[in-house]
């Protein structure tokens, strides 16, 4: 995709230091040139509208919270994360003859 087109996405937003990311529902990440605002949804699912503007960064035009409809309202509910360490110590405790991979 060459730069200037416009992207309208949906994913995790996530923080890498001082910068966002997007984890595209489709696949792959997004580097966000956003407003200062947008950094109180990390953690969450968000629509980004926006620009290409290099490789893997996308200048930001809009940006909302998608996660937790409940009634056409969006709730403030986070997004789950779980890490590998968590599945493995469930699935050895479950599985306890199980050799790990």
């Amino acid at each position: 995709m060459p730069r200037g087109t416009a992207h309208d996405l949906i994913g995790l937003l996530l923080r890498n230091g001082r910068s966002l990311i997007l984890r595209n529902d489709d696949g792959g990440e997004w580097r966000l040139d956003a407003p200062s605002g947008a950094g109180k949804l990390a953690g969450r699912r968000v629509r980004v509208t926006g620009t290409r503007d290099g490789f893997d960064l996308l200048a930001v035009r809009s940006f909302e919270a998608v996660d937790g409809h409940i009634g056409g309202h969006k709730s403030a509910a986070r997004v789950p994360s779980v890490r590998a360490s968590v599945i493995r110590r469930c699935t050895s405790a479950l599985f306890p003859n199980r050799s790990p991979r």
